[in-house]
């Protein structure tokens, strides 16, 4: 028996499918699938931003995973296969949330998390028993994770791509807009130091991302791991929360570790808007917002801004604050987002029923298009506050001023990240780097 799983890519706006040049983070989601695979199941990996669809091929079973605004390419893959007579399988947190959507282009769907159950859909497949739906109950005991399978990976011929790690799982928080917290049933699950350690040997590779959605949450833990990865020698990078660079013990831990950057959840310098979607975690700091950042940049972390626009109390003139803020503070990079409702998240149900929610063209959400009605001002005002967002903090003055003035923040890659940005920013191809 034979296997392909598949994450596809997203359409472009005249149609085509989008391909990355420069992969310089890769998700962790096929080549664990792959580990969770049977040994007498042959599998192969496509990751169709850098490589294209097989519909020619010779597998039986056709598995698939998709964020919100790559569902529709999905979908058309889905499509085409069975129109081909292949089974097709759909999972991930999208298809999660729309089970009933996305059985109408699969045989079926797996609903949550696929430990135990790809096993499964795997052994009915081969008797001919295969349900439409398929969902874990309880949670993966994540003590016995096996290692990914790295080596089905098609990015080797790819210079500086980090490699996908996993130390934890979910997010204490409750945030309103996130779908993690939804898909996760607010669990924060912790992996053993020893296996973490394990896969970052298994990669083959120096440079490492960790996927968590909340890294530094642990204080002890944290250094427990970050003294296990120093004897390592990796350069990494991964997500955290503003919390994390309150602490300038656990800062110096992670650059003594090998952290050179960490994407920070700021998402608002507005204590209106961090109210509305219940980040309070991040209103009881907004105060010490400089001194994290700078936390952050004297232990040698840069710092990458996760900042969303459309909230409840943004305005056209708060936007502007922000990314003024973000530059006072050399911050090293920012990523804008438009408020997105994910499908199943208290904030999708509350605009639901505002009747705020303009489309659910998945093609649109992408993060740059505005899909729901903002409070205080036109959908066509935020689309174009976010590319001036864009144009503002990376200017050629502002990417000098970031990087190349005290303190120094880990310079490569970085200088390529921002210039990849000015260059979309004034080409208008914003939406082909906020994947």
């Amino acid at each position: 028996m034979k296997v392909t799983l598949i994450r596809p890519s997203y359409y472009l706006p005249d149609g085509r499918v989008h391909k990355i040049k420069r992969p310089y983070f890769i998700s962790a989601t096929l080549p664990y699938l792959a580990a969770l695979t049977p040994e007498d199941v042959e599998v192969e990996l496509v990751e169709e931003n850098v490589q294209d669809v097989n519909f020619e091929t010779d597998s039986d079973l056709i598995g698939i995973t998709a964020m919100i605004n790559t569902a529709p390419r999905a979908y058309d893959i889905a499509d085409e296969f069975r129109r081909r007579g292949k089974k097709v399988v759909l999972g991930g947190v999208h298809f999660s949330s729309v089970p009933e959507e996305a059985i109408q282009h699969a045989d079926a769907v797996v609903i949550g998390e696929a430990e135990d159950v790809w096993p499964q859909v795997l052994r009915d497949f081969q008797r001919g028993e295969l349900r439409q739906f398929y969902r874990r109950e309880g949670w993966a005991d994540l003590s016995r994770t096996p290692t990914p399978r790295y080596d089905l990976l098609p990015y080797k011929r790819f210079p500086l791509t980090f490699y996908p790690v996993q130390t934890s799982r979910g997010c204490p928080h409750n945030c309103d807009f996130c779908a993690v917290t939804t898909f996760f049933g607010h669990t924060y699950r912790l992996r053993p130091v020893e296996l973490v350690v394990r896969d970052v040997q298994a990669t083959g590779s120096r440079y490492i991302f960790f996927v968590d959605d909340n890294f530094a949450v642990n204080k002890r833990r944290t250094i427990e791991l970050c003294q296990a990865l120093k004897p390592l020698k990796i350069t990494w990078v991964t997500q955290v929360e503003i919390t994390a660079g309150i602490d300038p013990e656990i800062c110096q831990a992670m650059a003594e570790s090998g952290c050179k950057a960490v994407v920070v959840g700021m998402e608002s310098i507005s204590p209106e808007s961090l109210k509305a979607v219940g980040k309070r975690h991040n209103l009881s700091l907004l105060q010490d917002y400089p001194r994290i950042i700078r936390n952050f940049q004297e232990s040698g972390i840069a710092v990458v801004a996760s900042i969303i626009f459309g909230m409840n109390g943004d305005t056209l003139e708060s936007i502007r604050q922000t990314v003024q803020f973000l530059m006072d503070n050399n911050v090293a990079g920012a990523m804008f987002y438009t408020l997105l409702p994910y499908p199943g998240t208290p904030l999708a149900h509350r605009l639901e029923r505002e009747g705020r929610i303009l489309t659910k063209d998945w093609n649109l959400y992408d993060a740059r298009h505005a899909v729901i009605k903002p409070l205080n001002m036109e959908p066509e005002e935020l689309e174009e506050a976010l590319m001036e967002a864009y144009r503002r903090f990376y200017a050629l003055a502002s990417i000098v001023k970031r990087l190349f003035l005290p303190p120094r923040p880990y310079i490569f890659p970085i200088i390529f990240y921002n210039l990849e940005y000015r260059w979309a920013a004034l080409r208008g191809t914003l939406g082909l780097l906020t994947q």
